[in-house]
C-alpha cells in the first residue's frame, strides 16, 4: 500500500500522469543499444562537460567570459503573526525558498548532550498528543505525500511533499508533529539504540573517523568540533526530558523559517499557516556557542 501510494503520487507531482510510471519502465523496455551510443554520441562531448579541479591559489586558468546568469522564480517572504504582538515574535514564512531550516545542530549542544538534536528530530515523528506514529504514517500516505526529519551541524528541520490540493490537511498535520510531539518511551528508547549503533559503525569507517577527528583539532570540543551523532557517553545519557526541554528549546517561530513551495498562491499558503501555526508562541534566542560556519 506505502509503494503503490508513493508510486501513484511520485508519478502525478513528477508528470501530472498517474501512470506516469508504467509508461516510463515500458519506453525502458523499447530502449536498444543503438540508441544508447547515439545518445552517449551527442551528450557525451568535451564542450558538453564541465570540467573540476581543485588547484593551488593563482594557478587556476582565467575564463573567457562571465558564465550565462539562469533566469530566478522570485520568492516572496511574509510573516505569519503568532501569539506574540511583537515583530520579533513572528514566524518568517518564505513562500519558495528555505535556506536554512531550524537553528540547531551542534551549534546548540554541548560536551555532554551532542547527538541530542537528531534524537529529537527522529522523535518527532513517533507520535503527538492526538496521533500515533501509525496514524501519522497513513494520513500522509493517504494523501500520496511523504514526511521526513533531520538534523545535522547548523539546524535540523520536518519536510514534508503532498499535492497542492492537500496543502490545508498537510499543514495540519506537519504542524500537529512539529508542535505536539508525545516523545513516547519504546519508540525512544528503538531510536536511541539505533543511534549508538550508527555510532558503532562509524568507527569502522576510516573516512568518517579522520574527518571527525580533523573537526576536533579544529573547532576544540564545542561546535562544529563535535559529531552529529554524538557519542556513546552522550547518548546513552539523553533522557526523554532532555529531548523534551530541548524541543521546547529550538522549535519557536522566532528560530524558525518555514518555506512552502510549488503550485499553490501565496496567499492561500499564509491563510493555511496562519489557521495552524497562528498561535504559535516564540521562545528565548537560541545562543550559538561556535562563530564558524559550515556550508
Amino acid at each position: 500500500m506505502q509503494g503503490q501510494a508513493q508510486d501513484l503520487g511520485g508519478s502525478w507531482l513528477a508528470a501530472g500522469d498517474l501512470n506516469f510510471s508504467e509508461r516510463y519502465l515500458a519506453a525502458v523496455k523499447r530502449v536498444t543499444p543503438a540508441a544508447v551510443q547515439r545518445v552517449a554520441r551527442q551528450y557525451l562531448t568535451p564542450s558538453g562537460c564541465t570540467l573540476y579541479a581543485l588547484l593551488p591559489a593563482g594557478a587556476a586558468p582565467k575564463t573567457a567570459g562571465a558564465p550565462p546568469r539562469l533566469p530566478s522564480i522570485p520568492s516572496r517572504k511574509s510573516f505569519c503573526p503568532t501569539a506574540c504582538a511583537a515583530s520579533e515574535g513572528r514566524s518568517p514564512a518564505a513562500v519558495h525558498r528555505n535556506p536554512r531550516g531550524v537553528p540547531g545542530g551542534v551549534l546548540a549542544e554541548t560536551l555532554e548532550n551532542h547527538g541530542l538534536t537528531q534524537l529529537m528530530a527522529k522523535m518527532l515523528l513517533q507520535g503527538t498528543a492526538r496521533r500515533s506514529a501509525e496514524q501519522i504514517a497513513l494520513e500522509v500516505e493517504s494523501m500520496g505525500g511523504s514526511i521526513d526529519c533531520f538534523g545535522g551541524n547548523n539546524s535540523f528541520g520536518l519536510t514534508m511533499e503532498v499535492l497542492s490540493g492537500d496543502l490545508s490537511a498537510g499543514l495540519g498535520v506537519f504542524a500537529d508533529v512539529l508542535l505536539h510531539p508525545s516523545f513516547p518511551g519504546e519508540p525512544f528508547e528503538r531510536e536511541r539504540r539505533i543511534q549508538l549503533e550508527t555510532i558503532r559503525a562509524q568507527r569502522d569507517q576510516l573516512l568518517q573517523s579522520c574527518a571527525q577527528a580533523m573537526r576536533r583539532a579544529l573547532f576544540g570540543p564545542a561546535g562544529y568540533g563535535l559529531d552529529c551523532s554524538g557519542t556513546q557517553e552522550s547518548v546513552q545519557a539523553a533522557s526523554l526530558a532532555a529531548v523534551a526541554a530541548f524541543h521546547k528549546k529550538l522549535v519557536a517561530p522566532n528560530n524558525c523559517v518555514l518555506a512552502v513551495f510549488g503550485d499553490i498562491r501565496a496567499e492561500r499558503a499564509k491563510a493555511a499557516v496562519r489557521k495552524f501555526l497562528g498561535r504559535w508562541e516564540k521562545a528565548a534566542p537560541v545562543i550559538r556557542r561556535c562563530r564558524h560556519k559550515l556550508t
